[in-house]
């Protein structure tokens, strides 16, 4: 399994997770429901554009050493 995709479904897991958490919190502290779910998107959000930021991040790291693998190969032949 590639990295990116390993990454893209942790991502959605802990987004998921985080909406869940936001919104099951928010609901045992005495927060109107609605609000209660508003808090919860805005979690999963938060945390889907960190995720996938962290994501794109590793992708351009590992591209950048793929080429400077293949220039050290390109140079040492």
């Amino acid at each position: 399994m590639a990295l990116d995709v390993l990454l893209e479904e942790i991502s959605r897991r802990a987004a998921l997770g985080a909406f869940a958490l936001a919104g099951g919190l928010s609901l045992l502290a005495g927060v109107e429901p609605l609000y209660a779910v508003m808090r919860g998107i805005g979690a999963f959000l938060a945390v889907l554009l960190v995720c996938r930021w962290l994501t794109g991040l590793c992708e351009v790291l590992t591209q950048e050493m793929d080429d400077d693998q293949e220039q050290a190969r390109g140079r040492s032949e």
